[in-house]
């Protein structure tokens, strides 16, 4: 799979999902969706530099600052054996990550 650039159609799409997030208790956010999948994206696929990912999550909070959500976060008291196992169904033996769309 080829790795793309980052292009401004990108991040319009992933403000305007945040931007539309229902307010009080309809929005909910899982930190997964909101920080792992959006920064592998980036740093994975992308290969945008920390500055970047740091600038884009800086816009991406002022646009939700003001709106009152639900983070769920997932809390693993153990998380190595998951991390371990995360690893070896998502990276190849060179620590590639593997795609298992079509």
């Amino acid at each position: 799979m080829q790795r793309r650039t980052y292009q401004e159609g990108d991040r319009r799409i992933i403000l305007e999902r945040y931007r539309n997030l229902p307010d009080g208790p309809e929005g909910r956010l899982y930190e997964c969706a909101f920080f792992q999948n959006i920064i592998c994206e980036f740093t994975l696929w992308q290969l945008m530099p920390e500055d970047g990912i740091l600038s884009f999550y800086q816009e991406l909070y002022r646009n939700i600052e003001p709106k009152s959500f639900l983070l769920f976060y997932l809390y693993d008291p153990d998380p190595e054996p998951h991390l371990r196992q995360i690893c070896k169904e998502r990276a190849d033996d060179a620590g590639l990550f593997i795609s298992w769309a079509g």
